[in-house]
């Protein structure tokens, strides 16, 4: 199942700024069941104000999280354009239709290791990788290393 976690997506690739629409969702499926567990997707979707009866999406949203529908794009990166190495994401959880969100704000996370923890393994080890970006249309694809991990708080690695 995929999980929106964000809104007013923005990803740095080498100095510029790639942004989709501010209505479409950062979309992530922590089981890889719908979509590969370490690619985000940014598409629109529809809401259809369905409870949502799992786990992870209550984790992230609280116990009010909704359904939506979306039509997949292709899953082969041979239909899509590759941007670059990915050095910074931004985005935005707030309360689509009044609905609560949990953790609610904007948010940020660096993937060329210039912040935080991972400056300090990049100057003890070697640089993690960074992250891909493709686009197709309006939507935006972030690829990352098979270990990545998401959680309820967004990007957690690298």
């Amino acid at each position: 199942m995929l999980i929106s976690k964000g809104y007013a997506v923005h990803c740095y690739v080498g100095g510029r700024k790639f942004s989709a629409p501010s209505s479409y969702g950062m979309l992530h499926d922590p089981s890889g069941s719908s979509w590969p567990s370490n690619s985000v997707l940014v598409a629109k979707f529809s809401k259809t104000g369905e409870p949502v009866d799992d786990a992870d999406a209550e984790d992230y949203f609280g116990s009010q999280a909704k359904k939506g529908s979306l039509e997949l794009p292709p899953r082969s990166l041979a239909s899509w354009s590759e941007l670059g190495s990915c050095s910074k994401i931004e985005y935005s959880r707030f309360r689509p239709h009044g609905l609560p969100s949990k953790f609610e704000g904007d948010y940020f996370h660096f993937f060329d290791g210039s912040e935080g923890f991972l400056s300090i393994l990049t100057l003890l080890f070697v640089k993690a990788p960074e992250p891909t970006l493709f686009k197709r249309g309006r939507m935006l694809r972030l690829e990352l290393p098979n270990w990545a991990e998401l959680g309820v708080r967004g990007f957690v690695w690298p």
